[in-house]
């Protein structure tokens, strides 16, 4: 994540360096990520964010969501996701250089990512929606519900006072015989 060049599909765009730092893996309600730091030279550019190919790559061009960088140092790059996630999941945040200068992110057909020693210049993140909390084991338990079979005291109860009136009514019997 140094310096490099834009590229789209090969062609070289223009002479930029970009950087991700400061990504941690998040949490919210699905609907937006904030990127630490993020820093792009030469050119204005886009911060865009994509879902996990499920090979641990970004999926392009389709993008969740994308918000502009200024030339410079952006600190605390909050990206709204046009398309919410609803579950937890991996996604990558990816520099796009601003070509054309039309202040319009785009992606696939203009705004080419960003290459860094012929690297695109992408970091994972993974993503909890709420409260999930994804393979940790740790999640908060609710007690189960009742079964709504029998309850085992108030069976055992009723046993009891079966045998006690049978016992009773057995020894009365026994009482009147002459």
């Amino acid at each position: 994540n140094a310096a490099g060049g834009a590229t789209d599909g090969g062609e070289e765009a223009q002479s930029a360096s970009a950087e991700i730092s400061g990504l941690e893996d998040q949490s919210g309600d699905g609907t937006m990520l904030t990127v630490g730091s993020a820093s792009i030279a030469g050119t204005d550019g886009w911060i865009a964010v994509h879902r996990d190919d499920g090979n641990g790559r970004p999926q392009v061009p389709q993008s969740l969501g994308q918000t502009p960088l200024r030339e410079g140092e952006n600190a605390d790059v909050v990206v709204t996701l046009d398309e919410p996630v609803s579950s937890s999941q991996t996604l990558h945040v990816m520099i796009h250089a601003e070509d054309p200068a039309d202040e319009a992110y785009t992606f696939p057909n203009g705004d080419p990512s960003v290459e860094v020693n012929g690297e695109v210049v992408v970091e994972p993140l993974r993503y909890t929606v709420g409260d999930e909390r994804a393979d940790s084991g740790t999640a908060d338990r609710k007690p189960l519900p009742k079964s709504g079979g029998p309850d085992i005291l108030v069976f055992m109860s009723w046993a009891a006072l079966l045998l006690a009136s049978t016992l009773l009514a057995g020894t009365l019997l026994l009482l009147k015989r002459p």
